[in-house]
């Protein structure tokens, strides 16, 4: 029983290892800058077959969502750094 425990330990430390933290932050950019798009994508799309509006909408939430995934990328980004710097000066 104490060894699963120390298993689960091991692999949570792991998981959020100071190391392994610039590569979470870096997959979860792509990820919110993909699903941004996706987003405003899908709902001009939806506003233009309710107002029958093709294709305009759907461009201008498009825009929406590229804008707030670069957005969304720089202040991950941004963050990450400060996190990074923040840890190097504590060493």
């Amino acid at each position: 029983m104490s060894d699963d425990n120390d298993q689960e330990k091991n692999r949570y430390t792991l998981l959020f290892s100071k190391e392994m933290r610039p590569m979470l932050a870096a997959s979860s950019i792509g990820m919110v800058f993909v699903v941004s798009i996706v987003i405003g994508a899908f709902m001009g799309v939806w506003i233009d077959g309710k107002l029958s509006t093709k294709p305009w909408f759907t461009l201008f939430f498009l825009g929406i969502g590229i804008a707030s995934g670069i957005k969304n990328a720089y202040y991950f980004i941004k963050k990450s750094g400060a996190l990074e710097k923040a840890e190097t000066e504590k060493e």
